[in-house]
Parts: C-alpha cells; structure tokens; sequence
C-alpha cells in the first residue's frame, strides 16, 4: 500500500511540474488555477483512493478521536498525508508563498479543505455501492462485492476504518454529501482553533477569523497577491521573522549582537551600528522591525505613508487590531497592495532587479 502511494505521489508531482511549465501564473486568476488543479493534478494522486482512504492521517486521526485534543498538532500530521503535501505545494506556488510559509494560511485564504475530505467522500460513494451490489444473489456478484463480503465477515482493517468513521461522525449510516459537510464543518473548527496556537501568526489572527476565500485573490495582480499573502503570513524577509537565521556577515547589527536574538530582530535603519552596546541596559528596548514598524512608524518609508489616502492611512496608521482587515476589503485592498508593494521593493531592492515581471 505504502509503495503504491508513493507512487501515486511521484505521478502527481509530475502533473504538477508539468502544469506549472505549460501555464502563465501571471496571466490567470486563481479560481482558473484551482480548477485547473483540481481537473488536471488531483485525480491523477488521488487514484485509488476508496482502496487506500484508511491510511490517510486525517482519517487515523478522526476515528482515535484525537483530533481536537491536540488541533496544532493534528494539523501537522494531516499536512504530512502524501496528497496534501502535493496540494499544500500548489497552493504556496499560487500565492507566492515560499515552503516554509504556515499551511494554515494556505488553507485559510484560499478556503480549501484538505484532498483527504475529496478522499473520504469518494470512498463513502464506493461503499454505498458495494453495499447495494451486496445484497444481490451472490452468484451475480461482481468481483469488488465478494471482497467487500470478505472484508464484513473477517473485519479486515479496511472495513473496520468504516464503521470506526461512520461512528466518529455519529451516524450509523453515512450518505458521502452529507459526510463531507460534517467533515468541512469539522475542518474549519479544528483550523480556527489550530490558529490561535500560533505566536508567529499574531498578524494573521487579526485579519482573519474564519476560514473561507479572499477576495484578494481574484482582485489584484500575481506581483501584488503575492505582496499581500506574504504579509499576512508572516512569510516576508523582515528582520522580525529573519533575525534569527542571519549569518553574521550579513549585517553590523548581527555582528554587535549575535548572543540576543532581539537585537538581531532590529530594523536596520531606525537603529545604529553600536546597538548591541545598550543590550546590557534594562530599560532599553530595540526597534524591531515587523509589519506594524515598517508599515506605521519606520521614516524610510514615510514619504510613502503621505501620499496615501486619508481614509486607509488613518486605518494603518492607527492600527487598529479590530479594523486591521479593512485593509484587504475590496475598497482598500487595490491602494494597499500598491504601498505594500513599494515598500518591500525599497526594502529589498536586490528582489525587484532578479524578477524583471515585478516590474511589468
């Protein structure tokens, strides 16, 4: 079984690699994406699956009932199924995002489920059928209804996964439509509450509450998009998140101070060369560049704070936790995608000139 997903995987990888060479990110909207996606990638890794559904993780865990005791974790090892990792990698090329980015973001912008809920509901269809074609006169039974009479009266693994399923979503008999309601109802609990685990995503707690997709996605530009996701998961280059894994040829800073990990997390340009001198005062604290920083206060960027429009400088500016998502509401999202955007190119020059299509 473990060969064969392998397998499935290596066939699905290649599907991938080989829409990506054969498509123009930058002149599709993401909802073509996904369809494409969805009709040319995913039944190709998903071959199959009513005989292989049961080793998923996602469903070892639904039927230990362990799901929500640990949800950060659950959401970890339901990441590592070998079809969401392919789905998880698409995802991430189509908002920008880089590997290492939270697969929670992923999740919850786009408003995807996980394939293993694409899974489940397609074994449950084959089941239902096995089990109609059952009972019928055995002599006229087809070769999968004689296995699945097997698997009933030896209580093989891939019928007790069945009935442990049917029993974990509390019902004696599942209709697959309505099991994947249950299971997408399931999912969006277990995200939000996986969410709030999260220290990194302090950001992203603040502008989304819900799992569902964002309208970002079909309203800008791939260059803008990809701004705008990386913001929002915490999936950037600013010192807040980089500090830590800087060598110490990159920067002075890090030099003066490569014992304090919060030193190393300052913004460059609000602090000098001797900043690791004052680390030893108690009542010192450095300017550390995150998002509100460089985005409200940093004075390398102030002459763009000015020319924006009163009303989405007053929301950045005022930074507000519970108006924060305004700022990718359809009547700001265009403007605020536009100062984003130069902002990270006057941070990172060196990223613009590698990419001449930022410039387009």
């Amino acid at each position: 079984m473990k060969q064969a997903q392998d397998e499935l995987r290596l066939k699905g990888l290649k599907a991938y690699f080989a829409l990506k060479s054969s498509i123009d990110i930058w002149n599709l909207n993401t909802k073509s994406l996904f369809r494409l996606f969805d009709s040319l990638i995913s039944p190709v890794f998903t071959y199959g699956c009513q005989v292989w559904f049961h080793e998923s993780n996602f469903v070892k865990l639904l039927i230990s009932e362990s799901l929500f005791t640990d949800p950060r974790t659950a959401m970890t090892k339901k990441a590592t199924d070998k079809s969401e990792q392919i789905h998880l990698k698409f995802l991430k090329w189509c908002l920008g995002l880089s590997s290492k980015a939270c697969n929670l973001v992923c999740w919850g912008d786009s408003g995807r489920a996980p394939i293993a809920i694409q899974v489940i509901k397609q074994a449950l269809d084959y089941i239902d059928r096995l089990e109609i074609l059952s009972s019928c006169d055995i002599g006229t039974l087809p070769l999968a209804a004689h296995a699945f009479k097997e698997q009933v009266e030896l209580s093989l693994p891939w019928h007790v996964t069945v009935l442990r399923l049917r029993t974990a979503l509390h019902q004696e008999t599942i209709h697959a439509r309505l099991a994947k309601v249950a299971l997408d109802d399931m999912f969006r609990n277990l995200w939000k509450e996986a969410l709030n685990s999260y220290s990194k995503l302090s950001f992203y707690q603040n502008v989304k509450s819900d799992m569902g997709y964002e309208p970002y996605l079909d309203t800008l530009a791939h260059g803008d998009k990809q701004c705008i996701a990386k913001l929002r998961a915490s999936n950037h280059r600013l010192n807040c998140e980089t500090g830590r894994y800087l060598p110490s040829k990159v920067s002075t800073h890090y030099e003066a101070s490569k014992d304090n990990m919060v030193w190393r997390k300052s913004c460059w340009s609000c602090c000098t060369n001797d900043v690791g001198d004052l680390a030893h005062l108690p009542f010192h604290d450095p300017i550390i560049e995150d998002e509100q920083h460089v985005l409200v206060t940093c004075p390398k960027y102030h002459h763009l704070r000015v020319n924006l429009d009163d009303e989405i400088k007053s929301v950045i500016v005022s930074w507000d936790t519970q108006e924060l998502s305004q700022l990718f509401s359809p009547e700001y999202i265009t403007a605020f995608s536009q100062y984003l955007r130069k902002v990270f190119k006057l941070r990172f020059p060196k990223d613009d000139e590698a990419n001449p299509r930022e410039q387009e």
